[in-house]
């Protein structure tokens, strides 16, 4: 599934832990890594404009990660660029034809809530690509990073963009030949006009079936988010596959207070899977087109 993987790096231990995750979510021994590093400014002339970057040490210091990775046999190479972090990765990630974008988050000190921060926020509304966002190995529990992935939670809304997640979902599964585990909670402002949940989980489960991976299929009531994190924790899950969705006419993406709420508050890792509601998208842009600026 995942050929090549995109991983910034920002010279943290926090950030280099990441680089253990991966190797099992490469789908080929051919499988490349894309180390980016996004270079400072450090210092400016008042008069003359001339200022002083880090690219240099951006580039040595990729330079060492690359060879650390060949010597445990991973394909690796590095790109620092003077950039946003943001605006690098995205690009990166485009012009590179990345089929993963893996980030790693943290916790603040004395508490389990995850700082997801204004990087990881930005590459996650933006990404054309999957995004795996994983708390630091120093952070997460050795038990959650050690064990082979065996159980995936896909949560699902009764929408076509939610299904979405299940396409990577089922590529995981059939990598690691796990069970998935399909969650669909039900909210009082449901819409009526969706399937049922059972009719809904059974297409669903039909098309992990039909690929030779068993399932679970649960339906719940109550809050989105807390009831994904007590399934995560009941079922021993190791990884959780969601859909994020766009807000029509924009380029960036909305979280929603879901899936944001479930990556605050994980310590599993998360794949998100960006899911456009293209015939919405291309009512408002129309609509945009149309609309009488203002003076």
């Amino acid at each position: 599934m995942f050929e090549r993987v995109l991983v910034p790096l920002d010279g943290s231990p926090r950030s280099e832990a990441l680089l253990s995750r991966i190797p099992r979510f490469l789908r080929s021994e051919n499988a490349e890594l894309i180390l980016v590093r996004a270079a400072q400014i450090l210092a400016v002339e008042p008069f003359s404009g001339l200022f002083e970057t880090d690219l240099d040490q951006a580039t040595a210091y990729l330079s060492a990660v690359e060879k650390r990775l060949a010597a445990q046999g991973m394909s690796a190479r590095g790109i620092a660029e003077l950039a946003r972090p943001a605006d690098l990765i995205l690009r990166m990630a485009r012009n590179n034809r990345v089929s993963l974008i893996a980030l790693s988050t943290h916790g603040r000190t004395g508490a389990s809530r995850v700082v997801l921060g204004s990087v990881t926020e930005e590459v996650l509304r933006k990404s054309p690509v999957p995004v795996l966002v994983a708390r630091s190995l120093e952070e997460a529990p050795a038990k959650e990073h050690a064990r082979p992935i065996r159980n995936i939670l896909v949560p699902l809304d009764g929408s076509d963009n939610g299904l979405k997640a299940l396409r990577p979902a089922l590529e995981t599964g059939r990598l690691f030949g796990a069970r998935i585990v399909l969650l669909y909670v039900i909210v009082p402002e449901r819409d009526p006009g969706v399937p049922s949940p059972q009719d809904y989980l059974r297409k669903a489960g039909a098309q992990a079936e039909a690929e030779g991976l068993s399932t679970l299929r649960l339906v719940d009531s109550g809050d989105p988010a807390k009831r994904i994190l007590d399934v995560s924790r009941f079922h021993g899950i190791d990884l959780i596959v969601m859909a994020t969705h766009g807000r029509s006419g924009m380029s960036r993406l909305v979280l929603g207070s879901v899936t944001e709420s479930v990556l605050r508050q994980t310590s599993v890792p998360v794949l998100a899977v960006r899911a456009v509601d293209r015939a919405l998208e291309r009512a408002i842009i129309k609509v945009g087109m149309h609309a009488t600026p203002k003076p």
